[in-house]
């Protein structure tokens, strides 16, 4: 998988930007790297059940390395043990490995339109942010 290259859907570049931290630019994005955002933006969308398949123009791709560096690989793997509850998308094949991958950008998409409709209009993404998964582990206990 060493490879494979995660994919960004291109109508969500400027929400990807903005989640950004670029100092170099002097924004005040939220995250260092945007496989982090992605990672968010992917466990958001599972939270929210809001799964988008993409396709169509892209932001340059991630390095499939850059999740297995920072440990966040095994979420590809979790998020394709829920998202139809088949063991067999843990393989090691080919296919079994795009599927994961392709699982992933489905959630991640889909929270990143979550995260557009969200950040709407915020003029601090961090504080909102804050309060959003305040509220999502409130949720999560009371069973709403």
């Amino acid at each position: 998988m060493s490879d494979r290259r995660i994919r960004i859907p291109k109508d969500k570049a400027e929400i990807v930007k903005r989640l950004k931290l670029d100092l170099t630019e002097n924004r005040n994005g939220v995250f260092n790297q945007y496989s982090d955002i992605l990672v968010f933006a992917a466990m958001l969308g599972y939270n929210r059940g809001t799964f988008i398949p993409f396709e169509g123009s892209l932001m340059d791709p991630i390095r499939w390395n850059v999740f297995l560096r920072s440990g966040t690989d095994k979420i590809f793997y979790l998020l394709a043990l829920v998202h139809d509850g088949k063991p067999d998308n843990l393989g090691t094949s080919d296919e079994c490995e795009d599927l994961r991958i392709t699982i992933f950008e489905g959630y991640a998409n889909g929270g990143l339109s979550v995260l557009e409709s969200e950040l709407h209009g915020k003029s601090d993404p961090l504080d909102h942010l804050l309060l959003m998964i305040i509220n999502e582990g409130q949720q999560a206990l009371t069973g709403q």
